[in-house]
Order: C-alpha cells, then sequence, then structure tokens
C-alpha cells in the first residue's frame, strides 16, 4: 500500500544511490584488516577496504557496482576470480570515505560498519597515527568495533598486536 505520494519526481542520483547502498548491504563489505610488514616502522600495515564478490548469474550486480563506482572517481579494482567469480574493491581511503559519504543516507545492514568507518578510522589513518604503535592499536580497537568484522579468525587482533609490540620495546 502507497501511504506517501508526492507530486515531486524522484532525484535520479538519489535512486541510484539508494540502488548501490542496497548492493553494499546485500552483497558487499567493509573490512579493516592488520598484516605483518616490513616496510612499516612499527612492523604491521592497517588495511581498511571495500569488497564485494558475485559469481553465476548475480555477476551483473558486480558489474552494476564497478560501472558506478568508476563513474564516481572511485579507483575501483575488479578482478575476475576461478569459477567465474568477479570481485570488487575500494582500497583508498579517499575513495572509501567518498563512497560511504554518498550511500551513508541508505544503507541500513552495513550502517555501522561504514560509521566507524569514515567517522573514526580513515580520520586516523589520514592523520597518519596508524603508523605509530598506539595509534594502530586503536585502529585496531575500533576495528573490532565492527559488527561484520570478526576477528577471532584473524591472525593479527588486537591483542595480538599489542603483545608483539611490547616485545619489539622490550627487545631494544
Amino acid at each position: 500500500m502507497i501511504t506517501n505520494v508526492t507530486d515531486e519526481t524522484p532525484d535520479p542520483e538519489e535512486m541510484v544511490r539508494a540502488y548501490m547502498a542496497g548492493i553494499v548491504d546485500s552483497s558487499g563489505s567493509f573490512t579493516a584488516s592488520v598484516h605483518k610488514s616490513n616496510s612499516t616502522l612499527v612492523g604491521f600495515y592497517f588495511e581498511t577496504k571495500f569488497r564485494l564478490t558475485r559469481s553465476g548469474n548475480r555477476v551483473a550486480v558486480a558489474e552494476a557496482f564497478y560501472d558506478w563506482a568508476m563513474a564516481e572517481d572511485l579507483n575501483p579494482n575488479r578482478k575476475t576470480k576461478s569459477a567465474g567469480q568477479v570481485e570488487v574493491s575500494i582500497s583508498r581511503d579517499g575513495d572509501l570515505l567518498k563512497m560511504i559519504t554518498m550511500l551513508r543516507p541508505f544503507l541500513r545492514i552495513s550502517l555501522e560498519d561504514a560509521a566507524i568507518l569514515a567517522d573514526e578510522i580513515i580520520p586516523r589513518k589520514k592523520d597518519r597515527q596508524h603508523l605509530n604503535p598506539d595509534g594502530l592499536l586503536e585502529c585496531i580497537s575500533l576495528a573490532e568495533q565492527m559488527p561484520s568484522v570478526d576477528m577471532s579468525k584473524r591472525k593479527y587482533d588486537y591483542e595480538t598486536v599489542a603483545t608483539a609490540l611490547s616485545e619489539d620495546d622490550t627487545s631494544e
């Protein structure tokens, strides 16, 4: 039943963003992860990313998202994986923040993950706080608050990284 009828024509850009937010909510995921790295002073690399993987007759969803992300200058990466799977990802913080800003009014399932990334983690990364031990641990702590991030399956969680960092401090 239609409950709110107006004479206004919906904004086509908003309709597209709402559709893309639906794709993000139903098929995508925001992630934040930590990897061991010899190229950083703290010995770990902190990464944020959005990823969408589809296969079979749902590849069209990934392709539609990729086309939209390209048109919006979000610098998406597209990979064809085994068995015809297509993965689209956005990993640059500025592009990720731009995407979240555009889709945030329409996100439902991914809203809390997107908010933690946009409001907490990405600003800290922009200020390069993740490159020092305390800032890295703060970013990991925030990532562990993201509902979709299951740190129990991760090799490097807050406790593991904190232990490794304290061992590095004592060995110097």
